[in-house]
């Protein structure tokens, strides 16, 4: 057997292994491979071989057609001819053990049966499949088959378990529910124009820049707004599976922008945090611009905020946390609206804008929550990431996880 046959005996499945199992137990009762075996086991297979190759049943069988020719019996009488000659050594070879052996072989069922099986193809399968049974993969197969917990501990029955717990998943169910609902069927109109899903130990300095735009610009500096009490700090815009901006009480020095004297003061602050924007990494006007986001801990005087801002100072707000007692707020400029009925602080939702020359919407988890056509910005704008302590209180612990970042524009 070579090994491509090998192989393909390998890779039988457990229903082709018993019908081969069947098929092997079915030779090795058959009368022709058993007979072969016995001419085999007793040697006769050898002593066939030696006998009728041997030179003096070589010798018989041609004295054999001289003898038995018709004109030969009459010349055999005549004393000291030839042909007497030639008939008492036929005699003699005929009472040679070898030559008795090889007549007796050659009148022989059991050899005509051994030269018939010998080299068959109904003998190489046997073959085949003897060796096949005594293999590794048949013996693990054949365990596997007899085994009645077999398919509790299959493959097949982990993945039946694996779906049954995805098929409980509410993030799939709201999935399906919404493509049911058509509300994905626009996808196609969207192409991807940038994403971040802040992989690795540190934000993509490629994307993202630390504290405002205009003095990160102008200055290099990362400064506070006069009525923030929070210190904007790299170390709390942490990646580890995600991007989470942490909000951490501390006594911590700092500058901050103070309009009365038209520049910077040190000052004492309350807290760090941090503030990521992508002002100098990328821009888009118009567009869908979404958002996966958790919102733990966040409440007065914490702040944190999705938003969009140009160079004019337009701002739209994606998505604020902690300015209403729940829920969120949306809105462009003064113009604010808040969405009471969203968990923030439970899981993640993916928080959407859809934004094009006349008309800006805001969508939770693909549920239009608030539109507008007042205010629309005409202007590319860039992101912002950030939370921020502002008014008075306690500031505790917060964190705006964000999971993913993907902005889309028509096409």
């Amino acid at each position: 057997m070579n090994k491509k046959e090998f192989e393909k005996l390998r890779q039988l499945t457990i229903e082709e292994l018993i019908a081969k199992e069947q098929e092997l137990k079915a030779l090795a009762k058959s009368s022709d491979i058993k007979g072969y075996f016995k001419f085999m086991a007793a040697g006769d297979d050898k002593k066939s071989a030696a006998a009728l190759s041997s030179a003096s049943y070589a010798e018989y069988q041609t004295l054999k057609k001289v003898v038995e020719s018709a004109s030969f019996a009459a010349k055999a009488k005549v004393k000291d001819s030839e042909e007497a000659k030639t008939l008492a050594r036929y005699k003699q070879l005929s009472k040679d053990s070898m030559v008795k052996s090889a007549i007796k072989y050659a009148k022989s069922s059991a050899y005509a049966n051994f030269k018939k099986v010998a080299g068959s193809d109904r003998l190489k399968k046997y073959e085949a499949l003897s060796e096949y049974v005594k293999t590794d993969a048949f013996i693990a197969k054949k365990k596997d088959l007899e085994n009645k917990n077999r398919f509790k501990q299959s493959a097949e029955a982990a993945q039946l378990a694996n779906l049954e717990a995805l098929e409980k998943n509410k993030d799939l169910k709201w999935f399906f529910a919404q493509q049911k609902a058509g509300t994905f069927v626009d996808a196609e109109k969207w192409q991807l124009t940038f994403s971040d899903e802040f992989k690795g130990s540190k934000i993509d300095d490629s994307k993202w820049t630390l504290g405002y735009l205009w003095g990160a610009k102008t200055m290099g500096m990362v400064y506070s707004l006069a009525d923030e009490r929070q210190k904007f700090e790299a170390a709390n815009a942490k990646v580890s599976g995600g991007l989470d901006i942490q909000t951490r009480p501390a006594k911590v020095n700092g500058k901050v922008w103070n309009p009365e004297a038209f520049g910077f003061v040190d000052k004492q602050l309350e807290a760090t945090s941090a503030l990521i924007n992508t002002g100098s990494a990328f821009r888009q006007k118009f567009g869908k611009f979404d958002f996966k986001v958790k919102a733990s801990g966040v409440k007065a005087p914490v702040v944190a905020c999705i938003w969009l801002s140009s160079d004019k100072n337009e701002e739209i707000s994606v998505a604020t946390f902690g300015k209403a007692a729940k829920g969120l707020t949306v809105g462009v400029a003064q113009k604010l609206s808040t969405v009471a009925d969203v968990k923030v602080d439970t899981d993640y939702f993916i928080y959407s804008l859809e934004w094009t020359a006349k008309k800006l919407t805001w969508r939770v988890n693909g549920v239009e929550v608030y539109s507008t056509t007042a205010g629309v910005p005409q202007e590319e704008m860039y992101i912002g990431l950030s939370s921020h302590v502002i008014g008075d209180g306690a500031v505790g612990s917060a964190d705006l996880m964000v999971d993913w970042v993907k902005v889309y524009a028509e096409k």
